[in-house]
């Protein structure tokens, strides 16, 4: 099983930009803002300086031309912005796979708890602490 994160998102990007690098795709990937019911956005500015073009009409070009993958909901444009939504499928499927951690993803939930600067709906917290669980199990898990 594949895990999903930025850089599965920067892989299918790099196919549609030659003008950056996936290191660099993979770094300017965001988590867009909570009214945005999306796991992950694609900021355009950055192509807009290199090809001299609106980053609207640049994330318009690559939501028509980025494929759908197995892992991938929806890919939409939003102002400037390509966003990516993850079918929660798969990343639950990552985190069943290593319900043996339970008690070490326990840790990682409580330490997340007190995080009360930012507010945040209900489905974009559940879902940050997902995607937060997974990577830090992976990381648990050396991979």
């Amino acid at each position: 099983m594949k895990f999903i994160d930025k850089k599965s998102i920067a892989e299918i990007l790099v196919e549609y930009i030659s003008n950056l690098k996936m290191e660099e795709v993979e770094a300017l990937l965001e988590i867009p803002p909570s009214e945005i019911d999306f796991t992950y956005a694609f900021p355009c500015f950055r192509l807009a300086k290199l090809k001299k073009r609106s980053p609207d009409l640049i994330a318009k070009d690559l939501e028509n031309k980025v494929k759908k993958t197995e892992f991938l909901a929806n890919v939409r444009a939003i102002g400037p912005y390509l966003n990516f939504k993850i079918k929660p499928r798969y990343i639950l499927e990552n985190i069943f796979e290593f319900k043996d951690d339970y008690g070490r993803i326990r840790d990682i939930i409580d330490k997340e708890k007190n995080i009360t600067h930012v507010p945040l709906n209900t489905k974009r917290y559940i879902a940050s602490k997902i995607i937060d669980v997974s990577l830090e199990i992976f990381r648990l898990k050396n991979y």
